[in-house]
């Protein structure tokens, strides 16, 4: 080569290299996006099924809060049954220590 000018077999290598050259670029290219594309597929299903987890978790939280309320409600009318239960046997205890009811009068059950 001399100058600018040059043979054909070094301008025909040069229009071969140019072409393989821009190839392999349109290759990584189309390689890069298809990547990106698997990337973003991968990042909305994981969102989407983070999405659904939460949805199931909320939806077993709510569930278990209402079973928690409906024991603390069932545990309260115990604590009232209970309570009442005791008064009643403390009553008729004193009242039978100061002989105001018999023994017989409340048989045991």
């Amino acid at each position: 080569m001399v100058g600018s000018v040059m043979c054909p077999a070094c301008v025909n290598a040069l229009g071969i290299y140019k072409g393989v050259k821009a190839s392999r670029a349109a290759r990584r290219r189309q390689a890069n996006r298809a990547s990106a594309d698997r990337s973003r597929q991968r990042k909305d299903q994981k969102s989407s099924d983070v999405y659904s987890d939460n949805l199931a978790l909320t939806a077993e939280f709510e569930e278990m809060e209402q079973e928690l309320a409906d024991l603390a409600k069932a545990r309260q009318a115990l604590v009232v049954a209970i309570t009442g239960k005791a008064e009643e046997r403390d009553g008729l205890a004193n009242a039978h220590n100061l002989g105001l009811v018999t023994p017989s009068a409340h048989p045991s059950k």
